[in-house]
């Protein structure tokens, strides 16, 4: 089988095209059914998200309040 320029280049394009389309699609995850929800990695972060977004989302924080960051080791559900 010979490969060509024009075949590499339409594979190319059509791989470029899937990828752009599948970053558009909504509502696989991370959406509520009554919003959208803000993950924030420290509560800094998260008040601010909170303040932004007001009622229109949802901010859940990864590292718990209190905790540092240093020693946080992030679980299989995030």
């Amino acid at each position: 089988m010979e490969h060509t320029r024009r075949g590499l280049l339409t594979a190319t394009a059509g791989i470029a095209s899937v990828s752009a389309l599948a970053g558009c699609l909504g509502g696989l995850a991370g959406d509520s059914a009554d919003g959208s929800t803000v993950q924030a990695t420290f509560f800094v972060f998260g008040d601010i998200a909170a303040e932004v977004a007001g009622a229109a989302a949802s901010t859940n924080l990864l590292v718990p309040v209190g905790q540092h960051g240093h020693g946080w080791e992030p679980g299989p559900r995030v």
